[in-house]
């Protein structure tokens, strides 16, 4: 290279508020008057820093590049480009802006990157074309979608996804530093997209806080701005050093002329992590002399030093990611995830220690349910026989009672979720197999597509109507036993023999019917209602909590009458015995008496009558106590 072609190069950068890596150049000078050219040359350059930094609209180190965010202009609100509406603007830079823009035909935001309509520059139109073709090969959930790049007259734009959030910078600027887990968990989802940039064969070049979004809502993690992006197989630039990126954020290799890597990627990912936590730089210049002259002289300062307080896991791994030789640093993407997955791992003590204490928790929660349950059938049952008073029943008994009815439950649950789960391989085996399978089940989902049946919301609605509609028509069938039940009233030792008929024996098909029945339709509340919940929750999809406690209250509605009649349909055997030559049982006893239950006498059926009564014989054994009244419908 020419030396005219040097000073020019290096005069262009310095146009254009480029980095120019002065250590790199100098020694490349030939003659004396080149070496002045260029020392004059630095010196406009540090005019202009400092032109800029003064002119920032944040507070942040000489020579990290900046997108000022600024409000929309008059004459750019509302305005036409191409199909799309621009809304407002919510960035600009030196060469273009950054709008909110209205897709009518595809009916949704979008996000374009304009150039202004001063840019004459050829390759700066490349860059963007370059940075829409590296975006486009890209599908990550954490990496910021692209559209596609179109033209309008005399401007160029690149569209893309709209992110309605804001960068890490600002998150840091406005609530102060993030603690490890908070911090850790952002590593993770930004290697995630690294690791698919990498695959796709580019590297970012500029990962950085103000480069992040945090979606609102869902907290999704977005990676954006490939602006300075770059293929990976792309040789060191021939002639002059060509830097790109935020300077405090640059590996120490690409500050000495070397090319970027996907390893120079992971040492940004580290000042990332070291920034949310400290609010600091782990390696401080003004320029990118003094950040070179630093790295080599080791000024680094450890995390430890500003937030000692930090787990040594999470600390070893961004000190690693932070190494100042490539061969020490975490050599890929995917590397320093394992290494921040490991540090988000527990320990094995604290493992076990929570592993128990989930077990303990969880134990404690069945056994609860189960009490409840108990409660609810116990209590009705001691009601409608009156032998509440007669009944010494406590936490014990109500556990029993609502393990002995869950066991049916359980069973048939088990067995739907063997047939959820064959029929789930059974769809897999099709699917891969037959191409029409293959083919059907993908209309299927663009048809759901097509109806918003792919939200989390629409899901919702889809799980009430359902829910809704099998414990109408259950109830509906079985409305002749549940108003029997209601007739009841106030208990059986009132009501009339003809409303205790359907308590009988004869009767037991339909209680068994019943109970299998309620139990389907839990069920199919359950798994009506449990994919919607677990979606909503990894994705953050908000739902309308008027139809989710609508659903929770179906789901116990249905939980209810399956429970409540359990005892009363299913365990009325009590022991025989003979009170003045009338059947009865005996359902109760306290102190010295006994509760008698005479079902075929007249109201009150109920007697107390002492243990010691010569009118009372004790026959043993246990029978239904409702098995006489058959014959009194």
């Amino acid at each position: 290279m020419s030396g005219d072609d040097l000073i020019e190069g290096a005069a262009g950068d310095v146009a254009d508020g480029r980095p120019v890596a002065w250590h790199a150049l100098t020694p490349r000078a030939r003659t004396a008057s080149e070496r002045d050219r260029l020392e004059c040359l630095r010196i406009v350059a540090t005019i202009a820093d400092v032109h800029r930094s003064s002119a920032a609209a944040e507070n942040e180190p000489r020579g990290e590049e900046t997108l000022a965010l600024e409000d929309a202009h008059a004459d750019e609100t509302g305005e036409a480009w191409g199909r799309y509406r621009l809304i407002e603007q919510v960035g600009a830079g030196s060469f273009g802006s950054v709008h909110r823009a209205w897709d009518p035909q595809l009916e949704r935001e979008v996000a374009i990157k304009i150039l202004r309509r001063h840019v004459t520059d050829d390759r700066l139109r490349d860059d963007l074309l370059h940075e829409g073709r590296a975006l486009a090969k890209v599908r990550h959930p954490n990496v910021v979608s692209v559209f596609g790049v179109e033209s309008h007259g005399d401007r160029v734009g690149l569209c893309m996804e709209f992110v309605h959030g804001e960068t890490l910078e600002s998150r840091l600027q406005a609530f102060g530093t993030s603690g490890a887990r908070e911090a850790l968990l952002v590593g993770l989802d930004v290697c995630r997209a690294l690791a698919a940039v990498h695959h796709a064969g580019f590297v970012h070049r500029d990962v950085k806080a103000r480069n992040i979004m945090r979606e609102r809502g869902s907290g999704r993690t977005v990676l954006m701005d490939f602006g300075t992006g770059q293929r990976l197989d792309q040789a060191i630039r021939t002639g002059r050093p060509e830097l790109a990126g935020t300077l405090m954020y640059m590996a120490p290799e690409v500050l000495a002329g070397q090319p970027a890597s996907a390893c120079s990627d992971v040492y940004s990912v580290g000042v990332l992590l070291y920034r949310l936590v400290t609010a600091e730089y782990p390696v401080e210049g003004r320029t990118i002399d003094e950040l070179h002259a630093a790295h080599r002289a080791g000024r680094h300062t450890l995390i430890a030093e500003r937030a000692p307080g930090l787990p040594m896991r999470f600390t070893r791994a961004v000190e690693q990611a932070l190494a100042a030789n490539p061969e020490q640093r975490c050599p890929s993407a995917g590397a320093l995830l394992e290494q921040l997955a490991a540090a988000d791992a527990p320990g094995e003590t604290r493992r076990w220690a929570r592993y128990v204490l989930l077990s303990g928790l969880s134990a404690g929660g069945v056994a609860a349910g189960l009490t409840l349950l108990g409660i609810v059938n116990t209590r009705y049952f001691n009601a409608i026989l009156a032998r509440s008073d007669f009944a010494n029943e406590g936490p014990r008994e109500w556990l029993y009672w609502g393990v002995v009815s869950s066991v049916a439950p359980v069973v048939l649950f088990t067995f739907a979720l063997l047939a959820v789960g064959l029929l789930g391989v059974c769809r897999r085996l099709l699917v891969t197999s037959s191409s029409l399978a293959s083919r059907c089940e993908s209309a299927s989902i663009e048809s759901a597509r097509r109806l918003h049946l792919d939200e989390a919301a629409a899901q919702a609605s889809v799980a009430l109507l359902l829910s809704t509609s099998v414990l109408i028509g259950a109830w509906w069938y079985f409305s002749p036993l549940l108003d029997g039940l209601l007739n009841l009233y106030p208990n059986v030792s009132m009501a009339a023999s003809e409303n205790l008929a359907f308590l009988s024996p004869e009767f037991e098909p339909y209680h068994q019917a019943y109970r299998a029945s309620f139990i389907w339709v839990t069920i199919a509340c359950v798994f009506s209602w449990y994919p919607v919940l677990k979606r909503a929750l990894r994705t953050g999809e908000p739902l309308n909590r008027g139809v989710v406690a609508a659903g929770l209250a179906v789901t116990l509605l249905s939980l209810l009458l399956l429970d409540f009649p359990y005892r009363l349909l299913v365990h009325s055997e009590f022991e025989a015995a003979r009170w003045r030559g009338a059947n009865c049982y005996l359902i109760g006893e306290r102190g010295d008496d006994f509760l008698l239950f005479c079902p075929e006498g007249q109201s009150p059926r109920n007697r107390t009558v002492s243990k010691n009564s010569a009118d009372l014989e004790r026959a043993g054994g246990k029978q239904n106590i409702f098995s006489s009244l058959a014959n009194h419908r």
